[in-house]
């Protein structure tokens, strides 16, 4: 239960117009008593750096995968309804969400079929997810991260997808796909992925959390790189 409410703590928003409609649908759904744990646990992760919040998730998921697919399903569907409260959803929100869903949604605990032998036959997809993680570590010079990593993909002959054609619903979708390759094709687009993430040595917490993203989109442990920060 303390997993499920800090979880939701993570996505209540400051302003506190939208945090009190948010709360709303935590009273309607759970109650008052746990909406007021929420409340301490918003509290609580604002003390935080943003870069916090997916390691955090992490720390909380064996305790959430013990859920019911009833208990489960609700916890997704509150997130959800929490994230898309003010009619957009922000990087931040759509990571944690991306997470949550491929860890706990009805496709969770079943093996994904094979359905493409290597990164070439999804290069257009490869690019999009490349092109969000080179934009969030560069977005001064999003093409330099992203040669960073384009030549790690055999096969991919794709330019950076700009910015403003990047569309979180897309690169969901893109996510899907990528974990439909053969298992020894996976880790060919993390390290693509990570030396976009990593370029000219260093990170921000944007792109180590997208970089945590694909992995768990992909089912794949994390690089060493973000274990290491």
């Amino acid at each position: 239960t303390g997993a499920q409410l800090l979880v939701l703590g993570m996505l209540v928003d400051k302003d506190r117009d939208l945090g009190a409609q948010q709360r709303r649908q935590i009273v309607e759904s759970l109650g008052s008593l746990a909406a007021s744990q929420v409340d301490r646990f918003h509290e609580a992760v604002r003390q935080l750096p943003p870069g916090a919040r997916l390691p955090l998730l992490d720390r909380v998921m064996p305790a959430l995968r013990k859920l019911p697919a009833d208990a489960a399903a609700r916890l997704l569907r509150l997130a959800h309804g929490l994230i898309v409260a003010d009619g957009r959803v922000t990087l931040a929100e759509f990571l944690l969400f991306s997470v949550l869903k491929r860890r706990l949604g009805p496709d969770a605990h079943h093996a994904v079929p094979v359905k493409y032998a290597n990164v070439a036959q999804l290069a257009p997809e490869a690019a999009l997810v490349l092109s969000l993680v080179a934009t969030v570590r560069l977005p001064e010079a999003p093409e330099h991260a992203f040669n960073a990593g384009l030549p790690l993909l055999p096969g991919v002959h794709a330019a950076l997808v700009p910015a403003q054609s990047i569309a979180l619903d897309a690169v969901s979708r893109a996510l899907d796909e990528l974990n439909q390759l053969a298992p020894l094709a996976k880790p060919a687009f993390i390290k693509a992925c990570t030396a976009a993430a990593f370029v000219d040595g260093a990170t921000n917490w944007k792109a180590a959390s997208c970089l945590r993203t694909i992995c768990a989109a992909l089912d794949s442990p994390l690089p060493p790189q973000i274990a290491a920060t």
